[in-house]
């Protein structure tokens, strides 16, 4: 039977590295029964993934993708359409984080244009607890000069992301269950304890019938987090900055010569991580009953208690540091 595989994400639950892993490894993949498209506009090199066909279905184009790709959509989805095909008899493997935004009529556009071509399409996901979804992506977004908002502003307008918007993970289960069938929906809770060898490759491998052995190159960590202090000295600094300009200040910044305090801290008050988890909790639940067959409704089982330290806040001084240093060192 032949399967396509669609990994949505979510993001912040190892996608970079996953990703990564399937196109270092597409030739052994191949070998193997499974084929990762990677050769049409629908691909985006620095991502590793098909990100630009979940673009380009979207009609969006975020602010960090470089300025010299050109994605069309009608390219995009004749490309897909040409490479899914090149392979009859393989498998075929399609990863972008950015289909969890597609809870609308692009999750139908998107069933449409590829159940001809498979007897099965089967869709993974994975889901992190909220409070740690959204304290790794406020790092992210302000590693990428996405976000100048301090932590707290950050945390109010994320929110509504994750009771009613892109965040909201039985939200987006239920439009693909939809559309592509509840019962080709895989849903796995990004936590150590519950990943296959604490590995979302390894993991991910698994759930398509595919183990990783020596053939495999191992895989690349990608995307790590920054440490706090760093990411908020480079939070405040996008403040007075042109988006354009950011992720290179950023670049920047991590070569300085300047001790940056590499310890790790957490930027919620217990307030406020208390209320994202309270908040989401009833979502959660239903996803672990319904999806997970797990009749005491927990989704992930890591204490929710979090022994980091909280940031006590940057320094005018370190401030005053890292911009002499910005200005004046090459």
């Amino acid at each position: 039977m032949r399967t396509l595989y669609l990994h949505i994400g979510s993001s912040k639950t190892g996608t970079s590295t996953l990703q990564r892993f399937l196109f270092t490894n597409r030739d052994v993949l191949l070998t193997k029964g499974f084929y990762y498209p990677c050769e049409g506009e629908y691909f985006y090199p620095p991502e590793s993934s098909q990100s630009l066909l979940a673009h380009a279905l979207a009609g969006q184009r975020p602010a960090y993708i470089r300025k010299a790709t050109v994605f069309r959509k009608a390219n995009c989805v004749a490309d897909i359409t040409r490479d899914i095909q090149k392979y009859p008899t393989k498998n075929v493997i399609i990863s972008s984080e950015h289909f969890l935004r597609f809870a609308g009529d692009e999750n139908r556009e998107l069933y449409d244009m590829l159940a001809p071509h498979f007897e099965k399409i089967v869709v993974i996901s994975y889901c992190r607890r909220q409070d740690l979804h959204l304290e790794s992506a406020f790092n992210q977004n302000t590693k990428t000069g996405e976000n100048d908002s301090p932590f707290a502003v950050y945390y109010q307008e994320s929110l509504k992301n994750y009771l009613t918007g892109r965040f909201n993970y039985l939200q987006i289960l239920e439009a693909f269950g939809e559309n592509f069938g509840r019962s080709n929906l895989v849903v796995r809770p990004y936590e150590k304890g519950q990943l296959l060898n604490g590995s979302v490759v390894d993991d991910f491998a698994s759930q398509i019938g595919c183990p990783v052995d020596e053939q495999f190159s191992p895989p690349e960590q990608r995307n790590r987090s920054l440490p706090t202090e760093l990411i908020v000295l480079i939070r405040t600094l996008n403040q007075g900055l042109p988006q354009e300009v950011r992720q290179a200040v950023a670049r920047r910044m991590r070569k300085l010569p300047i001790k940056f305090d590499q310890k790790k801290y957490t930027l919620y008050s217990p307030e406020q991580r208390q209320q994202i988890i309270d908040l989401c909790t009833p979502i959660n639940q239903k996803i672990a009953k319904e999806y997970l067959h797990r009749a005491d409704g927990k989704l992930f089982y890591d204490d929710v208690k979090v022994d980091l330290p909280r940031y006590p806040g940057l320094s005018k001084n370190l401030l005053v540091q890292t911009i002499k240093a910005l200005l004046f060192t090459r």
